[in-house]
């Protein structure tokens, strides 16, 4: 299945900033994520993948809500003009994942062409080709298209673990979320205040925890 954007006039260096974007923040288009962990090291099976000028990596897409999605690791097969994800199936049963169900999906570069390919090797699961098509695609081409300085690095939560922040993240939404929700004063969203302001305090306890604990 294939999905085309023409006329775009992006370059190379445009594409492959694109795919840095994705790589290292899906979480600006990925609702359900809030980072993403890439493997140290790759083992012989996880090397199956590699032909030619394909570079095989690997990386954790990390959910932002651990009772409800799961976490999902992807194989990633990229090269100058493309980049293609491979979501490795999960055995788990409790929750869904935090990323996309499909066999694999890739974008392509065709220069001579001036256009973007979006290739979803699927045809069953509607809702998430639907996503790939109407959310991610939109993204890309914007990103191909701007001139945004990507980082690799969270500079908020730099200093803290990332499984630590979301662990006590979800002990504070269990203990204060509720009553405080029940109980917002404000003529604002409780839904999206309360639960910001968890994040920030836990942002700001755990970058003061670990200052203290790199000085000490």
């Amino acid at each position: 299945m294939e999905f085309d954007v023409s006329n775009i006039n992006v370059d190379k260096e445009h594409f492959l900033s694109a795919i840095s974007i994705y790589l290292y923040k899906p979480h600006v288009v990925n609702k359900r994520v809030t980072t993403v962990r890439f493997a140290l090291a790759l083992d012989r099976s996880d090397r199956k993948y590699s032909t030619g000028k394909t570079i095989v990596d690997k990386r954790t897409l990390i959910s932002k809500n651990p009772r409800i999605y799961h976490d999902q690791d992807e194989y990633i097969l990229s090269n100058d003009m493309s980049i293609e994800f491979r979501p490795i199936v999960s055995n788990s049963m409790n929750s869904k994942s935090c990323g996309v169900q499909v066999f694999a999906y890739r974008f392509e570069l065709l220069i001579q062409e001036n256009k973007i390919r979006l290739v979803i090797v699927e045809n069953k699961t509607e809702k998430e080709i639907l996503w790939l098509k109407d959310n991610l695609m939109p993204k890309f081409i914007k990103w191909c298209q701007s001139n945004i300085e990507n980082s690799t690095e969270n500079t908020t939560l730099k200093l803290i673990s990332i499984e630590e922040y979301q662990r006590e993240y979800e002990r504070l939404k269990i203990k204060y979320g509720k009553y405080l929700t029940e109980n917002w004063c404000e003529s604002t969203d409780p839904q999206k205040h309360v639960f910001e302001d968890l994040g920030m305090k836990n942002i700001y306890v755990g970058k003061s925890w670990a200052i203290t604990k790199y000085w000490n």
